[in-house]
């Protein structure tokens, strides 16, 4: 049994499986997953910002020096974090939501 073996019954079993939905079943089911999806990227932004909020409160309270050294990079790479992920999420709404509304129409 070869990797080749197992692709084409894969693209075989997926290609039955979409046949047997009707397209509104597929498109909700798309818009399912991209709900699902920016509710994920959503969640992860607030978990970046109660991570930020821990550095600021909590470990203060244990001893934690401020420093340049380590708070320049990571205040840098908790916004970026967060505006990439606000990035995803309007670039997926954006590209897969009026593509499933469309096919709907039709």
């Amino acid at each position: 049994m070869n990797l080749t073996y197992f692709k084409k019954k894969l693209n075989k079993a997926c290609l039955q499986f979409i046949k047997k939905r009707p397209s509104d079943a597929m498109s909700k089911l798309r818009i399912g997953f991209v709900i699902l999806v920016d509710v994920l990227l959503f969640t992860a932004s607030i978990m970046i910002y109660y991570v930020d909020q821990m550095v600021n409160g909590a470990l203060y309270y244990f001893g934690l020096i401020f420093n340049n050294g380590w708070a320049q990079p990571y205040f840098l790479l908790s916004r970026l974090s967060v505006i990439l992920i606000i990035a995803a999420i309007l670039m997926i709404s954006s590209v897969e939501l009026p593509i499933s509304a469309l096919k709907e129409k039709e």
